[in-house]
């Protein structure tokens, strides 16, 4: 059979290609069964867990990934001491701190990732601020982020467009709304 890819530098290029692919193949397939298993679970009891617990486990599983990005995470004083669905908490935590480190802004000499707390209303005992210093999202984008497989930079990291589906998902199921302010920069 005649070799389709003959040249050393054509058999690079092919492999990183391939390479490349099948990581945006695993990330998508694992996107899936996160969403999948987050449905699923939907009607099992919540391991329920103190909230600064779950984001101490979540912040230590990603410190060295926003680390290598070159971004400094800092997480206010004092966290609700609230009893929080361990599971789906751990799903939006992680989704939308793996979005800093995908979106984060390149030409930033300090990048950054926070988490606050704000007393809510009475219909809400609180909120939970994930901010950051990334790209942003431009307004014409941000009614359509929480859709499956929507990305408002396709071109800037490799993803599938489940993460913010998955988080605005679990955010219902722990009884909450999940809201998105951005601009561009």
């Amino acid at each position: 059979e005649e070799d389709i890819v003959a040249e050393p530098e054509d058999r690079r290029r092919f492999s990183i290609l391939v390479v490349r692919n099948l990581r945006r193949a695993r990330t998508v397939v694992a996107d899936v069964r996160m969403l999948a298993a987050t449905r699923a679970g939907a009607d099992r009891p919540a391991r329920r867990m103190p909230f600064g617990l779950v984001l101490g486990e979540v912040v230590a599983e990603v410190r060295e990934t926003l680390v290598k990005a070159g971004l400094r995470i800092d997480v206010d004083e004092p966290i609700p001491h609230i009893p929080a669905d361990a599971a789906r908490l751990r799903l939006v935590l992680l989704n939308l701190l793996r979005n800093a480190v995908k979106y984060a802004d390149p030409a930033r000499p300090v990048r950054w990732v926070r988490i606050h707390f704000q007393s809510g209303e009475p219909e809400c005992a609180w909120w939970v601020c994930v901010s950051d210093n990334g790209l942003g999202i431009a307004p014409q984008h941000q009614g359509r982020i929480f859709s499956r497989f929507y990305r408002a930079h396709p071109d800037t990291a490799d993803g599938s467009g489940l993460g913010l589906t998955i988080v605005a998902e679990a955010v219902r199921q722990l009884g909450g709304r999940v809201e998105v302010v951005s601009q561009p920069g």
